[in-house]
């Protein structure tokens, strides 16, 4: 990682890091296995709620429904299938995931006249 010709500090710039990080955490590391033993090692979490079947399946019933789903209906329905927990905000984040918005339906009165509407906009 070091040659002669260039320094600690000057790493340290080019990645805009401390120099103490190449001194004491990235060289140790390139010393012991060079370039694989710098790339980030797996990090532990929370294991995801959904596996991709269930994401897909839910992808394909919310696309697939004629009328527009509520997050509390999909909530409901992944309760039912799979009995998994989860809240609103869970569902549109897994949603937005997905490539998928939420859409706000224009309102119109379905007892509305729309041939007088239209004559309505002519004269004013």
């Amino acid at each position: 990682m070091l040659s002669d010709d260039i320094d600690v500090e000057t790493i340290a710039n080019a990645f805009s890091v401390n120099p103490k990080t190449i001194k004491y955490e990235w060289l140790p590391r390139w010393n012991s296995g060079g370039y694989d033993e710098l790339a980030d090692s797996p990090r532990s979490g929370r294991p995801p709620k959904f596996t991709e079947e269930q994401k897909n399946q839910i992808h394909k019933y919310v696309s697939n429904k004629e009328n527009r789903v509520t997050c509390p209906e999909l909530v409901s329905y992944v309760k039912k299938k799979w009995d998994i927990d989860c809240d609103d905000e869970t569902m549109r984040n897994l949603l937005h995931g997905l490539g998928l918005s939420w859409q706000k339906p224009n309102k119109q009165s379905y007892k509305a006249d729309l041939q007088k509407q239209k004559n309505f906009l002519k004269v004013t």
